[in-house]
């Protein structure tokens, strides 16, 4: 009744005329309008602050992943110790790319030494790491990666086979590299997202020949930059020296001992959300 009172008092007992209505309503709507936008616009940016906030944990997750298995590489890794053994910390550097080495599994006296007790040949002990213990971190696309494909030279494969129980066959160490692909992957100048992946090799010699001997496990989406950058012991910023397995190549792996990463993350609507981490190499314990 205290509306109708007061339209009463501002209009008498006469009502309101067809033109103070449309006023009165048109007023209605403008303040509905700008009330409605508000509103959307609240939920839009709440929207984009979850979405930031979530992309972030992922990216950060990612790079805790990253940095783990970084600060490991080279656990057990004795290149040298038997004449089979040519095993290197690092197996491949690129800006965009990076594929390392370590006995990841050490901790698991089961996983240490299935399979590498039955890969090296006339040796007492096992062989410290096994295929699956060759993890590359690198970026590719949905639809199949990049125009370019990563090859190195590592020792995963030989003629020298032995069949399991469970009938995997198996490539024992012949102390001879192979070229082997780690498969597509997006350039450091290429700005198109893509996934970040962590990858690694099968044991069973039979699908080395094959796309199917990799295990890619996607980690982060969204990703439009992946970087690296190797130091010396001095500190000093080191060039990327590729996967071959001549000297100089070799070399280069071998002075590694820092390695910095830096992550991009698309944000729709937004800033990009960047992160970077600066890993000594060999610090880690082992999981």
């Amino acid at each position: 009744m205290f509306a109708f009172d007061l339209l009463r008092k501002r209009f008498g007992e006469r009502g309101t005329s067809s033109a103070e209505f449309l006023v009165g309503a048109s007023v209605g709507f403008v303040v509905a309008a700008a009330a409605l936008t508000l509103t959307v616009g609240l939920l839009s940016s709440y929207a984009e602050d979850s979405l930031r906030a979530e992309r972030s944990a992922a990216a950060r997750w990612a790079l805790d992943v990253m940095a783990e298995d970084i600060a490991q590489t080279g656990l057990g890794v004795a290149n040298g110790r038997w004449p089979a053994m040519v095993d290197e910390r690092i197996e491949f550097f690129e800006r965009a790319a990076l594929g390392v080495r370590s006995d990841f599994d050490a901790t698991d006296d089961d996983a240490a030494r299935d399979p590498e007790e039955e890969i090296l040949r006339d040796a007492v002990e096992a062989a410290p790491t096994g295929n699956d213990e060759v993890v590359f971190f690198l970026r590719r696309r949905a639809d199949g990666g990049g125009m370019r494909r990563i090859l190195f030279e590592a020792d995963l494969d030989s003629s020298d086979r032995v069949t399991r129980e469970d009938g995997t066959l198996l490539a024992r160490r012949d102390g001879s590299v192979e070229q082997v692909s780690a498969g597509p992957y997006l350039e450091a100048d290429d700005r198109r997202e893509g996934t970040l992946y962590r990858l690694h090799f099968t044991s069973n010699a039979s699908r080395f020949a094959t796309g199917r001997n990799r295990v890619s496990i996607p980690l982060l989406d969204h990703v439009v930059a992946l970087a690296f950058e190797a130091f010396d012991a001095e500190e000093e910023p080191l060039e990327p020296c590729g996967g071959m397995d001549d000297e100089d190549a070799r070399a280069c792996r071998a002075s590694i001992r820092g390695m910095s990463m830096r992550i991009e993350v698309a944000v729709p609507g937004g800033e990009n959300l960047v992160f970077d981490r600066r890993v000594k190499i060999g610090e880690g314990s082992g999981r």
